[in-house]
């Protein structure tokens, strides 16, 4: 006597079906992860960017104050 297991083809076609969908949504929130990764990268950098010039703008307002108005000692 065979202990295999049986399974009817239709229920074995829903399974393959929603395993290939469950396949499918992993890919895509893979891409997604992957394209907030590249958008988290290019908003980093443009921070960074953003900071270095407030940092040169602070830098050239501190000159300002120190040659407009504070007397030479």
């Amino acid at each position: 006597m065979d202990d295999g297991v049986f399974v009817k083809i239709d229920d074995y076609k829903s399974v393959l079906d929603i395993v290939a969908k469950v396949k499918s949504k992993i890919h895509d929130a893979r891409s997604t992860i992957e394209q907030i990764k590249h958008l988290k990268h290019r908003e980093d950098t443009e921070l960074g960017a953003w900071g270095q010039k407030l940092d040169d703008i602070e830098g050239k307002m501190d000159d300002l104050d120190r040659t407009m108005f504070r007397p030479p000692t």
